[in-house]
């Protein structure tokens, strides 16, 4: 008699690597929702709404961005030495995330305040919400360098995480003119907390359905140890660092003065036209990145990032073709160079071991933000002198500068920003 058939155990449930990456899509966009209401209109309602003074302004959120850059440095080195596998760092990624929701809540709350105070208590509300982002930033930045494998997936999760957060930006900016744009201070409060409301519920349902899909529907990655030669030949992270630093105090600090030099050298079509560009041509351009950083010739491709930084900077500096065509042109130009700055830098911070990728990510993501602090300050000085178009336009062009200046530092030493 033939003995009864066992059915075989049915196999642990695995993502498909487009599944994940989407939902780590759409993660990161919630994650830069956060980031860019604190980055942009913090700074409006603090000086509109808190009735602070725009020098003070500018000098009490750049300290908040230093806070923010030591706390991913030091909260990177705590959590790197508890967080061990993705679910756990999914699981911190979603309280991180819980947590900044309810330190943004506060902070709109704060607007409905009476005025006596309302100033003090707004930039504690800053630090505190800097503080709680920290986490969610480093865990969930962190994320691809232990879902990846191969130089591919990182240039995919790259790609897609630069498509999805300049989406996410070109809606809140979208976003902010009927919402806010109110002369009631009680009005524009209102607005912010309703807006507020609406980021949070959005990023912290992404960050769930992020967490859902890497602790009960996909295995933890186990990736073997490289070779020696092999982990020589990961990018340094000193260099990247630094080049990180500089990348983002140029574009930050192109970015600030971006609206207020097409408000002076422009007319409405122009203006309009320049700002849009740039967005549409960082997320449009991600495809293009993605293509030149996984061929042969990367000479070629990190060459051509640096051309479109010194086209644009070339650009801002001609202030006798300020028009319609010269904003679209120029525009495209520095979205661009933004696009693929982002993409080839953040590949090579993911190309790392998986029980480095926190630590390093936190370190990156802190170089980041000490750009960013850097670049308020001198715009917040260039906005307090009263620069004319011309100068602003050549500040503009320095900073594209720093931005090609990142490419070329990342590939100093002995280790590149590509393997070959």
């Amino acid at each position: 008699m033939l003995p009864p058939l066992i059915p075989p155990a049915p196999k642990p449930l695995r993502l498909s690597p487009p599944s994940t990456l989407m939902v780590y899509a759409l993660a990161h966009a919630g994650k830069t929702l956060f980031w860019t209401v604190s980055d942009l209109y913090f700074t409006w309602m603090v000086i509109t709404v808190g009735g602070v003074a725009a020098g003070w302004a500018g000098l009490g959120i750049g300290l908040s961005i230093l806070i923010a850059a030591g706390a991913d440095y030091t909260g990177g080195r705590w959590l790197g030495a508890r967080v061990s596998d993705i679910a756990m760092a999914a699981r911190t990624q979603f309280l991180a995330c819980l947590a900044t929701s309810a330190a943004l809540l506060a902070f709109a709350i704060l607007g409905l305040m009476r005025p006596e105070g309302l100033a003090l208590a707004m930039m504690a509300g800053l630090i505190l919400f800097r503080l709680t982002y920290a986490g969610l930033d480093i865990t969930q930045n962190a994320l691809p360098a232990l879902i990846a494998t191969s130089e591919r997936e990182r240039a995919a999760y790259g790609m897609w995480r630069n498509i999805s957060g300049g989406l996410a930006r070109i809606a809140l900016s979208a976003a902010f003119v009927p919402l806010l744009m109110h002369r009631l201070r009680q009005d524009q409060a209102l607005n912010f907390l309703a807006m507020a409301l609406v980021i949070a519920v959005l990023a912290c349902a992404a960050a769930a359905l992020l967490r859902l899909r890497l602790t009960h529907g996909a295995t933890p990655a186990t990736v073997p140890p490289p070779a020696p030669s092999a982990a020589e030949d990961k990018p340094r992270l000193g260099p990247l660092s630094l080049a990180m630093a500089l990348a983002s105090l140029g574009m930050t600090l192109f970015q600030q003065l971006e609206p207020f030099f097409a408000a002076t050298a422009l007319d409405r079509d122009a203006a309009t036209a320049f700002l849009t560009a740039g967005a549409v041509g960082m997320v449009g351009s991600q495809p293009l990145w993605r293509l030149l950083a996984l061929s042969r010739h990367r000479r070629w491709t990190h060459a051509s990032v640096i051309a479109a930084c010194l086209a644009c900077a070339g650009l801002m500096l001609l202030t006798n073709a300020y028009g319609l065509v010269w904003a679209l042109v120029s525009g495209l130009f520095y979205g661009l160079a933004g696009g693929g700055v982002t993409l080839l830098l953040w590949m090579a911070a993911l190309d790392c071991l998986p029980q480095q990728a926190i630590g390093r990510i936190s370190t990156f993501s802190a170089s980041a933000k000490l750009g960013q602090a850097l670049s308020i300050a001198l715009g917040c000085a260039m906005l307090q002198i009263g620069a004319p178009a011309p100068l602003l336009g050549m500040v503009m062009a320095a900073a594209l500068g720093l931005v090609g200046l990142s490419i070329l530092i990342a590939r100093t030493g002995p280790a590149r920003l590509h393997k070959a």
